[in-house]
């Protein structure tokens, strides 16, 4: 006879609890976000070591790059946190969106598996996941090749991508066509949880996501026709289906024309999003486009979090409120390992 553990039990009793009940929970977690007065407060802080003992106290966090994984980490940990309360395609959405940093340790880890990446130790590099989103390191690093690192890609629709890609791989031997496949296979992954919704349930959720996938299509594609110089042949088999606001034909025209003045002519509505911080004039600044895009996906999620009052609206929204969160804090590491004083950090992050 099967015995049910009281672990088992537990995690089946907390998946069942109603939405009110996990939409409430999060709106309480939210309050306790770096973001306005309490971001400000860490704008004081004058070193790195000095934010490193702010956040986690006690611990022992070497330099930045260790701070900046162990941000990683415990904003993962924090949004993996939420899955104990979520069942059926809602629990699916949110591990999918989740995936996205197993993904990171992946495209870590097939740099190691690089001839020149090879005898370092991983666990200085891999972002420190929660059980659910773990990789498995040694079987994955222990391949005999790169075929087959990849068909030990636990992540179905990342390894199915991965290897749709490796003729490509072996044709230009770029891996950065691997690491391409990798984000194709994770945006599948969280367009087939969205289509496991409720029709109703993914209206109301799926703005901000589908503004960042937009995002990708349109950052991937300038990058792939400017700065790579990749054919839209190529990059094309590297593009996951689309389900946002820019389709695949207004895609090949921006690779054939990747001026910032045409790409607005094409989409209209992203000089509304531009605003001021990107002239149409201006040779194509990726950066400042990619941060005002980010912003616009963060607007659209914020206001769906005061909106919708239940379902997984508040889900999705609190996924990229926390991902706000890490990006300040991210910054603020940066801003002060270069000595920058607390006025500019404050006029940076806006606070």
């Amino acid at each position: 006879m099967r015995r049910t553990s009281p672990a088992n039990v537990r995690a089946q009793a907390l998946s069942e609890v109603p939405f009110e009940f996990v939409n409430a929970r999060l709106r309480g977690r939210r309050s306790r976000f770096y973001e306005g007065a309490r971001l400000r407060e860490l704008t004081r802080e004058r070193t790195v070591e000095d934010l490193a003992w702010r956040l986690f106290p006690g611990e022992e966090v070497s330099d930045p790059s260790a701070l900046e994984r162990r941000m990683l980490s415990a904003c993962a940990a924090e949004l993996d946190s939420v899955t104990a309360y979520l069942a059926g395609p809602q629990l699916a959405l949110v591990r999918a969106l989740l995936d996205r940093y197993a993904v990171e340790n992946l495209k870590v880890l097939l740099r190691l598996f690089a001839p020149e990446g090879q005898g370092a130790d991983p666990a200085a590099h891999l972002i420190d996941l929660p059980p659910a989103l773990s990789l498995p390191v040694e079987e994955l690093a222990g391949s005999g090749g790169v075929e087959g690192f990849i068909a030990r890609i636990p992540l179905g629709t990342v390894r199915e991508c991965a290897q749709q890609a490796l003729p490509l791989y072996g044709e230009t031997g770029r891996r950065a066509y691997l690491e391409m496949a990798f984000d194709k296979g994770y945006w599948t992954g969280v367009r087939e949880a969205l289509e496991g919704l409720p029709p109703g349930e993914r209206r109301q959720c799926s703005a901000p996501v589908a503004c960042e996938f937009d995002a990708m299509g349109l950052l991937g594609t300038l990058r792939a026709s400017s700065t790579y110089g990749i054919p839209w042949e190529q990059w094309e088999t590297l593009l996951p289906a689309g389900w946002g606001r820019i389709s695949r034909g207004q895609l090949r025209r921006i690779h054939a024309n990747p001026e910032l003045g045409d790409v607005v002519e094409s989409l209209p509505w992203l000089q509304r999003v531009l605003g001021d911080s990107v002239s149409p004039d201006e040779a194509p600044d990726l950066g400042r486009l990619e941060e005002a895009l980010w912003h616009e996906a963060v607007r659209l999620a914020n206001r769906q979090y005061y909106e919708m009052l239940a379902g997984p609206a508040v889900l999705v929204s609190y996924f990229y409120l926390k991902r706000e969160e890490l990006r300040h804090l991210l910054a603020l590491t940066q801003m002060l390992r270069y000595g920058e004083g607390e006025a500019q950090i404050v006029e940076y992050l806006g606070v």
